[in-house]
Formats: C-alpha cells, structure tokens, sequence
C-alpha cells in the first residue's frame, strides 16, 4: 500500500534567469540553465550534459536538425542531422584541433558568454559581438537553419 504523502514545489527565478523548481526543504528537482532547448542566456553555461539544438522551423518549435555540443575529444561542434543524413558541419571535418585553432587539451568541455557580449569557449573558441558592452540584454540562439546567432537588446532604446 503506498502512502499519500504532500509536499510543495516553490518556483524560483534568480537574478540571472535561471527557472528552478524546489522542493520545500530545497532539494532542486529542475532547473532551465541545465536543460537548454535552441537558446543560452547569459551566463547559462553550455557543458558536457547539455546541447542546443535547433527549432524544425521558424513556425515549428519541435527539435530541429542542427544541435551545438562537445564532443568526445573536448571540442565545440555544430552536428546537422537531418532525414536521410546527417554530417559535421562546423568546424570544418578535415581540420584537426590544432588546424581548427581549437584545443581539446581540457577536458571540462564548458562555454558561456558574458554580460559584456564576449562569448568563450574552453577549446579556445572564441567571439566578441559587434555591439559588445554593459547594458544590453543578450541571448544565443540556434537558429532553425543552422546559424548561431547573438540576438541583443538594449534596455534604453528597446531594439
């Protein structure tokens, strides 16, 4: 016979965006920063356990046929698996790490961006946003066509 037992989930949205679900004694039962879906926010790291993977389509939100991840040699990779195939797609196959000017020396395979818009990887990729600087909101998104995309807004002009 199995007993009835209550117990409460709390929602708690931190100051840097991370949605966690608590039980009432405070034993995380989920939260978003580790489950990722096409979008990293910042500060929202991408790791070993996690991947994007990009929407079907632009009206269609279902799992899409590119996915961001690390792969088992440490480096940041871009994989389209699509219907009848799937294939590498960045960086470029052929290249080695060293070719690619990546490393796959470490192995805690982590990649964040920061609030001033300087994206960096533990390969040693790396990217800085054209409009880079305090102030502005920013999100990663793994686009339906396969394009990784900083979108960015900016709190003054709310564009």
């Amino acid at each position: 016979m199995l007993a009835n037992s209550m117990f409460s989930v709390e929602f708690l949205l931190n100051d840097i965006g991370n949605l966690i679900f608590l039980t009432s004694e405070g034993l995380i039962l989920w939260e978003s920063f580790q489950s990722p879906t096409d979008t990293l926010f910042l500060y929202q790291p991408l790791t070993r356990n996690t991947k994007l993977v990009s929407s079907r389509s632009q009206t269609n939100y279902s799992s899409g046929f590119y996915k961001l991840f690390f792969d088992d040699v440490n480096i940041l990779r871009l994989l389209y698996v699509g219907p009848d195939l799937s294939s590498m797609y960045w960086p470029d196959p052929p290249l080695n790490s060293r070719e690619a000017e990546r490393s796959s020396y470490n192995s805690s395979r982590i990649t964040v961006f920061n609030s001033s818009g300087h994206f960096k990887s533990i390969d040693g990729f790396r990217f800085t946003v054209a409009d880079s600087g305090i102030g502005i909101q920013r999100r990663l998104t793994m686009d339906h066509d396969g394009n990784i995309r900083m979108y960015s807004l900016d709190e003054k002009s709310k564009i």
